[in-house]
């Protein structure tokens, strides 16, 4: 028994950064969620719209919580720079996937089970894809912090 908690916290350790981040984004992706489907089923908004809001809206919050708690930055105009530039990035990249999955290869599913299972695909592929970018945007920006705060 002591083996397998001994091997739970090691790989709990190297997957700490992973783990939290997948945490936040999936408190996000929540909240993004709910947005969407509110949308689409009570103004039946057009679907890039409703996908767009909803990852707006809960941006803000993953933004703060992963600067922080993930990498382990401070909130500054580098790190805020770093998380827009790949949040737009992904906006288009969850945009092209969730268009390409609602309109083309989902087209014949329902709406409600057309919307979800786009949405997921689009937030799922997006997820790994801006992990390891802001992952290695962050670790530049830290160690350039810790460089200018050890030449004072």
């Amino acid at each position: 028994m002591i083996q397998i908690k001994n091997i739970l916290l090691k790989l709990y350790e190297r997957y700490r950064q992973l783990l939290s981040y997948l945490f936040f984004s999936l408190l996000a992706a929540f909240i993004d969620i709910a947005i969407g489907y509110i949308l689409l089923k009570i103004y039946s908004m057009n679907i890039i719209a409703v996908n767009t809001t909803g990852i707006i809206v809960s941006t803000g919050f993953h933004y703060l919580l992963v600067t922080r708690k993930t990498f382990n930055s401070t909130i500054s105009l580098a790190t805020l720079l770093v998380y827009l530039a790949t949040f737009f990035a992904g906006i288009l990249f969850q945009d092209l996937v969730i268009w390409l999955f609602y309109d083309i290869i989902l087209k014949n599913i329902f709406v409600e089970g057309r919307f979800l299972t786009s949405k997921i695909i689009s937030l799922a592929l997006s997820f790994f894809v801006l992990f390891f970018i802001r992952k290695k945007s962050y670790n530049i920006l830290n160690k350039l912090q810790n460089n200018m705060e050890n030449k004072r």
